[in-house]
């Protein structure tokens, strides 16, 4: 099924949203541009999880080749290891420019559902 992406263009705060079923569980993503960060829902559950602050530095290595490096913050919810490496996971392939709020409330956290997420939060961002 494919994923549904709609823009809410009356609000003041850019805002995209989308929805698909991913092994049998509606999964919601919600994307709202702040001047100076961006707020991405993800959702199986129709409400907010864990709360998480992304944000990327840039890294230079020996041979002076730029490597990006994430840091994150869990603002609200469990503060385990899993959601730092779920949260890193999610954002990965982004090109961010500010910091990342994000929100994820998941019932199903295997490879092939984070790798869906990623690829739809990628076009949500965009």
């Amino acid at each position: 099924m494919a994923a549904s992406m709609t823009e809410i263009e009356n609000t003041f705060i850019p805002t995209k949203q989308m929805a698909k079923m991913i092994k049998l569980n509606q999964t919601d993503i919600l994307c709202s541009h702040f001047k100076d960060y961006d707020f991405i829902i993800v959702t199986q559950y129709q409400k907010l999880g864990s709360l998480v602050q992304v944000s990327q530095e840039i890294v230079l290595d020996e041979i002076h080749q730029a490597t990006p490096v994430y840091s994150t913050k869990v603002l609200l919810g469990k503060d385990e290891p899993f959601t730092h490496v779920l949260a890193k996971n999610i954002i990965s392939e982004m090109q961010i420019n500010k910091p990342i709020i994000l929100s994820m409330a998941l019932k199903d956290t295997s490879i092939e559902t984070v790798s869906v997420i990623k690829h739809l939060v990628k076009e949500c961002v965009s």
